[in-house]
């Protein structure tokens, strides 16, 4: 166990905690999550092995790899269950040939009427957007500003309600 290492890490990353969030802002996408998760690692790694290093560029090459993973595992369970693409469906299918019953030929137009009216226009152009259009998680990410967990909060938050209003009864179990 190396404490002077991780005592000199952590005063290090107190000193320069708002220039190194801005320095990498500048140049890829900022994090919390990433950003904590980096820091965690690294502090873990000077803790159980004595290295002597440069801190900076070490924690921005780790950083971006944190970020890295966090948008692939963010990506890989923000993707609809098959319900939703049920309710996308276009007029020209057969619910039988589907697999579907009658009472679930939810059309898009629902769908999308649906959302715009109960939800705010700022919710209602994102879920458009990328359900619609299928614009990529980085061009809703530089067309709202915001960060992607965000944006995968407030799809979801819609995709559920969505998911709720047109699931029969008798099928919506929790």
């Amino acid at each position: 166990m190396n404490n002077r290492t991780t005592d000199i890490f952590d005063a290090w990353i107190i000193n320069q905690h708002n220039r190194l969030k801005e320095r990498i802002a500048s140049s890829t996408i900022f994090d919390d999550d990433a950003f904590q998760e980096t820091y965690l690692t690294m502090r873990e790694a000077l803790r159980v092995k004595d290295i002597e290093l440069e801190f900076e560029p070490v924690f921005i090459k780790l950083y971006r790899r944190m970020l890295a993973r966090e948008l692939s595992t963010e990506f890989r369970y923000s993707h609809p269950d098959p319900l939703f693409f049920v309710l996308l469906r276009s007029d020209e299918e057969n619910p039988e040939e589907v697999g579907q019953a009658p009472a679930e030929n939810i059309q898009a137009k629902q769908v999308d009427e649906y959302v715009k009216y109960n939800f705010k226009p700022s919710d209602y152009l994102i879920f458009h957007l990328k359900f619609f259009q299928a614009m990529t998680w980085q061009g809703l990410i530089d067309y709202t500003g915001q960060s992607s967990a965000t944006i995968a909060r407030r799809l979801n938050n819609m995709k559920h309600a969505v998911k709720q209003y047109f699931t029969p009864p008798i099928y919506n179990i929790h």
